[in-house]
Order: structure tokens, then sequence, then C-alpha cells
């Protein structure tokens, strides 16, 4: 078979117009879902690959974006980049993705990259202060940051799911269910750790309990071997009856330390984790844990990239830049 087929073949063999195989192509106007399904049977029947740079030089657009994530073994970051990678291929675009490593030249190292390849828009996940955020004078699509933006700027928002609540709900069941000395596991350059930690201060206040600086476990890497370090390090000191972890791995390595040293979760010590990745069900006990919701933090993201990079302004919904995404805490066995 012939993998060269044209569109206007296509159209004849479908028995529908150009225009028609041209919007199923580029998802666009309106089709029935049986005429899609005869389109693409025979786009597959014949091998057929829309030529993606044919369609960028038709619409002065490079059908590529730029992916930069701050850890690439991060499973919520993976997530992310991933949802947003498959939402944007359904619309016609390549992704690069990049992994900073947390590090700063690396990362400005990587945005130099994006430039020079001419991608046409950027999402930026960033985990450490948002001032820091490398300038991309391109559309651009932060998770969980708020860099500054240039004098009437329009092509950058940022979106971010509710960790002020997240932090709030996790701290709020523990206290409900009897907890009065909670720590806090944390890294204090993270952005969202920031955040998480006003919504635990928050829930402490409203039950008369005053933050304490000391209850926070500050913690440089996000890894389970440091958490499970430090809370066997932390409850020699300070007997806590909960853990808020700000992260999955946190919850993991807060409970391997506390099993480890024959404190029982519940009974004795109420862990609750922060992002509900997979691993959080298969502990014994299942941790509970809050729920950023990724498909929907993907398509957020890969929408209001299509509109700056199409249309040239963000979204309605992205108010002063900023979309601000529900989250919601799952119970499990560990509160």
């Amino acid at each position: 078979m012939d993998n060269q087929i044209s569109i206007r073949r296509i159209a004849e063999l479908a028995g529908v117009s150009v225009a028609t195989v041209s919007r199923i192509i580029n998802k666009t106007g309106r089709y029935s879902k049986e005429t899609e399904a005869r389109v693409h049977e025979i786009m597959d029947a014949y091998h057929y690959v829309p030529n993606m740079l044919a369609k960028g030089l038709r619409t002065s657009r490079n059908m590529t974006i730029g992916i930069l994530i701050p850890d690439i073994t991060g499973v919520y970051f993976g997530d992310v980049a991933s949802t947003v990678q498959s939402y944007m291929f359904a619309r016609g675009y390549a992704s690069i993705i990049l992994n900073t490593g947390r590090d700063k030249e690396q990362e400005l190292a990587c945005i130099r990259t994006l430039q020079s390849q001419q991608v046409s828009g950027v999402v930026h996940i960033v985990r450490e202060n948002p001032a820091d955020a490398g300038y991309i004078n391109l559309p651009t699509v932060y998770l969980d940051a708020d860099p500054a933006r240039e004098p009437n700027q329009e092509n950058v928002v940022n979106v971010t799911c509710d960790n002020v609540m997240g932090g709030y709900l996790g701290t709020k069941r523990m206290l409900d269910a009897g907890c009065r000395n909670i720590g806090i596991l944390m890294t204090p350059q993270n952005y969202t750790h920031v955040k998480r930690l006003e919504g635990y201060e928050k829930a402490l206040s409203e039950y008369g309990i005053a933050p304490d600086a000391g209850k926070q476990i500050h913690l440089e890497r996000m890894s389970i071997r440091a958490a499970r370090r430090a809370v066997k390090e932390y409850l020699a000191n300070d007997p806590f009856d909960g853990i808020m972890c700000l992260n999955d791995a946190f919850a993991i390595g807060a409970l391997k330390g506390l099993l480890e040293l024959g404190v029982r979760v519940p009974e004795d010590v109420k862990i609750v984790g922060y992002d509900s990745s997979d691993m959080l069900a298969a502990t014994n006990p299942a941790i509970t844990t809050i729920i950023q919701p990724i498909d929907q933090v993907g398509e957020t993201i890969a929408n209001e990239l299509l509109r700056m990079m199409e249309i040239g302004t963000p979204g309605e919904d992205a108010g002063e830049h900023s979309i601000i995404i529900p989250i919601s805490l799952l119970d499990r066995d560990s509160v």
C-alpha cells in the first residue's frame, strides 16, 4: 500500500470533503464520530502520518513545545508531564521533555535549548523559589509557581493546585481524629511546601494551637530515606502524635521510620501524605493523602498553552494570570 497517500485521496475513499478530513486530522470544527472513525480507518490502512512540519509552515508555528521538570524520577512530575504530552500530541504537537535536576544553571541551559529549538510554547514545572524561575520569552504555563512577569507580558499563566487548602485539610483531618502534637515534614525552599505550611498553621490556629517552628522537620532531599532517618531522630526528642508529610515519599519514609521504632500507625501516630501516588495504597497501613487531580491539571495546562500559542492571550479562567485547581483528601488507614 502507498504510505504517501494524499488527504485528497483519503477524502475520496471516505466519501467526504478534503475540508472534513483536514478538520478530523486537526481536531477542529464539526464532524460525526462515524465519519471520524471511517477517516481514521483509511489513514491507518495506508499508514498515513500528518506532515507536522508542513502544518507548522502553514501556520507559521513550530508544532513542538518544551516541558521542563525539576526531577525526572518524581512520580507527580512524571505523571503531569505525561498527561500534558498526551493532550498536546492529540492536538498535533510534539513535546521535548527536559530534566532541570533542581539546578539553576541546568534549568537556564534547558531554557536556552528550547529557545534554540524555536519551540512554540513551554510548560515549566518549578519547585524552588518562583522568583528564581528563568525568564522565557515564549508562551509559558508554570505549574506551582508565580514568577515575576515583564511589563505588559500576557503570555504567562500559572496553574496550581490549592496548596494552602491541601495543608489545611490534611492537618485538620488529624486534629479531628484527636492529634494535638503534629509535626510537618517539608522542604523549606519548595514553593508548594511553603504554601502547604500556611494551611497546616491555619488548621492548628483554628484548634487554638500556636504554630511552633520546632515542629517543622526540614529536609533538603525529597527522599524516603531522608524522611525515615529524620522521623526517627525527631521522635526521640518530641513524641508527635501526627505527622503531616508534604509529599508521598516523605509519608512512606515516615511510616517506615515509625514502624522500625515499634510505633503503631495510626494508634500512636497518625500520618497524612500528599500527591496521591499509587504507592500509598500499597503500604501497610495504606496512607491517607491529599489528591491533586493530575488529569485536570494536565488538561488545564495544555488548554492554556494552546490558547496562548494560537490566540495570543490566556483564557478567561486564568484571571490575574493564575488558575487554582481544587484538591481533596483521600481517607485511608493511617489516620
